[in-house]
């Protein structure tokens, strides 16, 4: 039979220290190999404040918006009631929805 062991860790925590300290190049962050498997051919950017604002609006939060990148066909107002941690990237999003037999459900 195995053990299944949970363990409890602080919320500032998620998203970060995946890579412990001895296995970090010098000078390379945790996000260092995905940047260079990062090879998608999208140019990712920096939020601008409208964005910001919209996200807040629809009752989105992140420890640092600062990491959230986005692509330039990137729409802040389809992104709903999410919690960011850590560096995250998002690309194109289009308002669509997902169906199967009579079950509709809007994308994302």
């Amino acid at each position: 039979m195995s053990i299944n062991i949970i363990s409890k860790t602080a919320l500032n925590s998620l998203g970060y220290g995946f890579i412990q300290a001895p296995y970090l190049p010098k000078g390379k962050d945790e996000y260092y190999l995905r940047n260079i498997q990062n090879r998608n051919g999208i140019n990712y950017r920096q939020l601008d404040a409208y964005e910001i604002e919209v996200l807040v609006r629809n009752r989105n939060t992140s420890d640092d918006w600062n990491k959230l990148l986005v692509s330039d066909a990137f729409n802040p107002e389809l992104v709903k009631n999410c919690k960011f941690y850590g560096l995250v990237r998002i690309g194109k999003l289009e308002p669509l929805c997902l169906g199967f037999s009579d079950l509709k459900v809007p994308v994302g």
